[in-house]
């Protein structure tokens, strides 16, 4: 299945905020970070919601390496509630759920933050990114493969490649002021 325009979209209650996601638990003489009762009944709830979308949308769980752009509108019951606090709970219930294999292949983008005080939720809408490793997408890795590739031994040049395409910047290139990848000068 082509994956260039599917979308996985979703309307949850309001997540946890980081805030209430974790506390410090003591354990001897050591403190360990432990999930909150509030935490753990919020991911009970909306679980079975994801797996049944999944399902309905006919979404597959993304492999790793392949980018997804996570839009998120916010519809909260006040003001004052900051949209970055309440990621991390709602992408560890998404990857549990395996909407996708890990979470850092997500890249957040906020939408719309609003005061819904009688209906505070989120809206969620996951799409493939056209990221390709560090490239902004499949023709701009062409176009470096196409400039570059002659100018070192093949052997370098695919492991050099394989890094790029595993998200590494390495020591032999660089980014220019337009996010355009070269080959630094030797």
């Amino acid at each position: 299945m082509s994956t260039t325009n599917k979308k996985f979209k979703l309307i949850l209650p309001l997540p946890p905020s980081n805030n209430k996601y974790l506390y410090p638990k003591s354990m001897g003489k050591y403190v360990r970070l432990a999930e909150s009762a509030t935490s753990k009944k919020w991911k009970r709830e909306v679980t079975p919601i994801i797996k049944e979308e999944m399902i309905n949308q006919n979404w597959e769980t993304a492999v790793r390496g392949q980018f997804l752009d996570v839009h998120i509108d916010y519809y909260f019951k006040q003001k004052g509630q900051d949209p970055n606090n309440y990621l991390k709970v709602l992408y560890d219930v998404m990857e549990n759920c395996e909407v996708y294999e890990n979470d850092d292949m997500c890249k957040p983008q906020t939408g719309l933050v609003v005061i819904d005080k009688f209906n505070p939720r989120i809206e969620i809408v996951i799409t493939y990114s056209d990221q390709v490793g560090v490239f902004k997408d499949d023709n701009d890795r062409s176009l470096f493969i196409q400039k570059n590739k002659d100018l070192m031994p093949k052997r370098s040049f695919n492991a050099l490649l394989k890094q790029l395409d595993d998200n590494r910047i390495t020591e032999k290139v660089k980014y220019n002021n337009q996010k355009e990848i070269n080959l630094n000068d030797e």
